[in-house]
């Protein structure tokens, strides 16, 4: 929450995005994605810096990020059960795992 705020306070002050993302260590992106919310809740500034801890929340984290489905990780998903057998096998150990997949 305490990013949200200082976004807010640093564009009040008429900060770029580039400046708040260097000022906030964090990347463009996440400004423009904070910053796109703040559009889209076409609130004043003045009146977002007023709002209390719970409403910004239910504000900028309302409704859940639904992903992708990742091939990665569903193939991964299906040799875990593999790689835990072929770990506990006397003589393997994860160097030679690797080497070997």
């Amino acid at each position: 929450m305490l990013q949200i705020r200082r976004i807010i306070q640093l564009m009040s002050k008429g900060s770029s995005k580039r400046e708040i993302s260097r000022e906030l260590h964090c990347g463009r992106h996440t400004i423009d994605a904070y910053v796109a919310k703040m559009l889209q809740v076409s609130l004043p500034l003045s009146e977002l810096s007023g709002k209390p801890d719970a409403e910004l929340a239910k504000l900028f984290y309302s409704g859940t990020v639904l992903s992708l489905p990742d091939s990665r990780y569903e193939y991964l998903s299906t040799m875990l059960d593999y790689y835990q057998r072929e770990l506990t096998r006397h003589g393997v150990n994860r160097k030679k795992f690797w080497r070997r997949t």
